[in-house]
């Protein structure tokens, strides 16, 4: 009998979030590498909208929406299994408290390379209510992209024309996924 190791992974976040047993010859030193904090609890509601109060290192959204008339929402796309859905109602909440209007939010789902998606993808991530809301856009690396400026290096640093016009941006993903805009 063949002697292995077995490792779990989750695959199809968006198509059943089905488990992958991963089999490794035993001989191998097979070692999980976990996010920290892998293991916490989800937060709820109250752990939502507590987090929001108190960012660390930054304003709240609620001040940072203050004065600022439009604003655009980058989330991360479909091969991340971020729930969205769960975190966009407090932040949509917390930009109308900061005076920004519905009609001046605008989410871009930022693709990097990857092919674009549709309305059911949307719905997935997003929620229904929040795609019938509020405008959606698949991000384009080689259109609608707005000149920003030059890298030392002399390479062009352009970004999404939604994003460019708008006084207010915010990133949401998965954590591990640093960016900053």
């Amino acid at each position: 009998m063949p002697d292995f190791t077995t490792i779990t992974v989750p695959t199809r976040a968006w198509h059943g979030d089905i488990p992958l047993d991963l089999e490794f010859p035993g001989s191998w030193q097979v070692v999980p590498c976990m996010m920290k904090g892998h293991d916490a609890s989800a937060l709820d509601e109250a752990g939502l909208r507590d987090a929001l109060t108190k960012p660390i290192g930054t304003e709240t959204i609620r001040k940072l929406a203050e004065k600022k008339t439009e604003a655009a929402i980058i989330i991360d796309d479909m091969t991340r299994p971020t729930k969205i859905a769960d975190i966009i109602p407090f932040v949509l909440q917390e930009l109308k408290e900061g005076g920004i209007k519905d009609e001046n939010i605008r989410i871009i789902m930022g693709l990097g390379a990857h092919g674009a998606y549709t309305r059911t993808d949307f719905v997935k991530k997003l929620g229904e209510e929040v795609v019938a809301r509020y405008p959606v856009y698949n991000h384009n690396l080689y259109e609608n992209c707005t000149l920003v400026g030059k890298t030392s290096r002399g390479t062009r640093v352009m970004i999404n024309d939604e994003v460019a016009k708008c006084h207010l941006k915010i990133g949401i993903c998965r954590p591990g996924i640093r960016s900053r805009f």
